[in-house]
């Protein structure tokens, strides 16, 4: 695996490939969730290139920024054991020189949800994500489905732009107690991880009554809530289910294929999650 800090460099190297190209932006902290998104570029592309930015516009001023976790050294075992080709390690500066001032024009699907519970959080995320594209110039994207909004939304740029790249939305991850897995994760402390098990289990039970032909969305959103653990109720940020195609919001009663989105906090840590909602 060739280590690259130079964003120059990088693309050099790569302009000149005429090889399959594979690409995983990560903000590092790897877990078996990035694993998986790696495993599936090297099986389908013939270059592997991972990125890690801790990228500081996505953070809004009272999120994790500064405690964030890193850990560069094991990020880079973890890597070197799957065999990928390039690992991009910028600096801030390398990212966002002084004459970088593309901003993505805001959509409507940027206002609700995480977009807004977190304002300002999809600016930052599709800044960083349209450059490293811009360097990297992959073939395939491989994207995670535990943040559907964010894979949504780069969906969507990727195609306002008619870049020549297909997004790879890869299923969610999740450990032995079914939590979804996130740099997050280790935040928790032993009693708020046995409590957020229940997301998973809480979502489950939407997914069966869903599966048995209920289709009121207040119905199925009720059976979440009631199926959390003991106090987790008071903590929801959101609990919503939208449209698989354009995330619109099902107001009484699904009709299409959807996703049961939900984002609560468990202690101080928030934690999103979701699932799909397939109709036969």
């Amino acid at each position: 695996m060739k280590i690259i800090r130079n964003s120059i460099e990088l693309s050099k190297t790569l302009l000149v490939t005429s090889r399959s190209i594979g690409f995983i932006p990560t903000m590092g902290a790897l877990h078996k969730g990035h694993l998986s998104l790696i495993e599936t570029s090297i099986k389908e592309c013939q270059i592997t290139v991972v990125s890690i930015f801790v990228n500081p516009k996505q953070f809004s001023p009272n999120e994790d920024l500064d405690k964030y976790p890193r850990n560069e050294k094991n990020d880079i075992a973890l890597l070197n054991s799957l065999a990928v080709d390039f690992l991009f390690i910028p600096s801030f500066d390398e990212i966002y020189s002084d004459d970088y001032t593309i901003k993505i024009q805001s959509e409507s699907l940027f206002k609700v949800l995480e977009g807004n519970a977190r304002p300002g959080h999809f600016d930052g995320v599709l800044a960083v994500v349209c450059r490293l594209l811009n360097i990297v110039q992959p073939n395939y994207l491989y994207l995670g489905k535990k943040d559907a909004q964010q894979l949504k939304i780069i969906q969507n740029m990727i195609e306002d732009f008619s870049l020549k790249i297909i997004v790879q939305g890869c299923q969610i991850i999740r450990d032995n107690d079914g939590l979804a897995l996130s740099s997050r994760n280790r935040y928790l402390s032993i009693k708020e991880r046995g409590l957020a098990t229940s997301i998973y289990s809480a979502l489950g039970m939407s997914h069966k009554y869903f599966l048995l032909g209920e289709r009121k969305v207040g119905k199925l959103t009720n059976i979440f809530v009631d199926n959390l653990a003991p106090g987790l109720e008071k903590s929801i940020d959101y609990v919503s289910i939208v449209n698989v195609n354009d995330f619109e919001q099902c107001d009484d009663i699904i009709v299409d294929n959807s996703l049961l989105l939900v984002a609560l906090f468990v202690g101080d840590t928030r934690l999103i999650d979701n699932v799909e909602l397939k109709l036969k």
